[in-house]
């Protein structure tokens, strides 16, 4: 167990009174129960926007795709699998029991899902216990689980698992960042989300403000958060102010990130041919062996196989997972437009912070003052047409980063 299970089995280890084996648990001690398999779920993964509290996701359920888990292949499920089948589960899963007596999973996603695909396998696995096979059905049953109460809040629940996992897959940024803003929107405190994903503070600032530049550019961001544009592409690109000009960057930038993606996978199918082809001609060997009677030669060649085999499988992954991806290169082909990355902080700026305003202009203003201007007024209200003026270069000093707020505000103050 990693030291921070250790820290949470500490803070939290008040065994939970439930010895109700018809319940489908049953207390072993302090917090470790066998549940029933069959009654331990997931929660929903899904983002509501509409919710006001920051509720405890699954962390995978942050990537957008179904079954995307950047650095967690399917060979690497498999030999999980295989694990678990040969081995036994070595862990407790980790889950909390909640008012509608429902057992939820908060870190060992995986290997729940190994388990209940060995179940529905019905195949057999090693007992630790009696040294022998016994089929899933019956070895798991029920299983071991570090079982928590309703006293195990959302945040002890993400922070546990975020922290757990990233020891053993990598998410991805998009996952990461993607969180960030859940919480930006649910007004969670930074020092709680720095708890939570182990990041440091300046990393923190930089994401909420790549977030607050972006996240009116809904594509973008779903493409920031989908890892479809890696983190470096989307702060060159966020300093682009001219968001039709953005959009069509980034456009662009995608269509050049999907032809290297052919390019890819084109390069690893003609490898996946060979490795067949060696496959083949290794399994023809084995045949000539195997009618000689040469046992030597026949365990050499299955042992090639064994490896080739295995080669294949991960070439096979990277095909399955090789997608668009927008990076520098990428953006710097989609467009020359894009700002080069300046290596000293923007003068002009007493703190030396980047100040950008057009990106925090919304959408829905912009329409607005594009509808004063047409109509002249709100409702039945007639507008005031110097105030109209004033509107509309305000909107446009707020979108030009060459233009000096104090010569707007020395004309307009002789205007009024």
């Amino acid at each position: 167990m990693s030291p921070v299970a250790k820290e949470f089995s500490v803070s939290k280890n008040k065994a939970l009174q439930i010895k109700d084996e018809a319940a489908g648990i049953m207390n072993v001690v302090d917090n470790i129960h066998k549940v029933k398999v069959s009654i331990i779920t997931i929660e929903n993964t899904e983002i509501d926007s509409s919710e006001e509290n920051l509720r405890f996701l699954n962390p995978r359920g942050l990537q957008l795709q179904e079954d995307q888990v950047i650095g967690f292949t399917k060979q690497n499920m498999q030999q999980l699998k295989d694990s678990i089948r040969n081995h036994g589960m070595v862990n407790p899963i980790v889950a909390r029991l909640k008012d509608d007596n429902k057992v939820y999973v908060v870190e060992g996603h995986r290997r729940l899902r190994a388990i209940k695909e060995l179940i529905d396998e019905d195949a057999p696995c090693f007992d630790v216990n009696s040294g022998k096979n016994v089929p899933a059905k019956e070895l798991y049953d029920m299983i071991l689980v570090r079982l928590y109460d309703k006293t195990f809040s959302d945040e002890d629940c993400f922070r546990l698992s975020f922290t757990e996992d990233k020891t053993k897959v990598h998410f991805g940024q998009g996952a990461e960042i993607r969180f960030v803003h859940h919480c930006m929107m649910m007004g969670t405190e930074d020092q709680a989300i720095l708890e939570m994903l182990g990041n440091t503070s300046e990393w923190l600032r930089e994401t909420k403000n790549l977030v607050r530049l972006l996240e009116e550019d809904e594509q973008i961001i779903n493409a920031l958060f989908s890892d479809k544009i890696n983190r470096t592409a989307a702060k060159n690109l966020s300093q682009v102010t001219d968001w039709t000009e953005r959009r069509e960057i980034f456009k662009e930038a995608m269509q050049e990130a999907e032809i290297d993606c052919v390019g890819k996978i084109e390069k690893f199918k003609k490898s996946m041919a060979s490795l067949t082809k060696s496959i083949d001609i290794v399994k023809s060997r084995k045949v000539v062996s195997e009618h000689l009677g040469d046992q030597t030669e026949c365990e050499k060649y299955d042992q090639e196989i064994e490896e080739l085999t295995a080669k294949a499988e991960e070439l096979q992954d990277k095909i399955d997972n090789t997608t668009p991806v927008i990076n520098p290169e990428a953006l710097r082909k989609g467009s020359s437009k894009v700002p080069a990355k300046k290596s000293g902080p923007r003068t002009g700026s007493p703190s030396g912070q980047r100040i950008a305003p057009a990106e925090r202009i919304s959408t829905k203003w912009r329409k607005f003052f594009d509808e004063l201007e047409d109509k002249g007024r709100i409702g039945d209200i007639e507008i005031n047409q110097k105030l109209i003026g004033f509107c509309k270069e305000l909107l446009t000093i707020c979108t030009d980063k060459d233009n000096d707020p104090e010569e707007f505000i020395l004309k307009w103050n002789d205007e009024f």
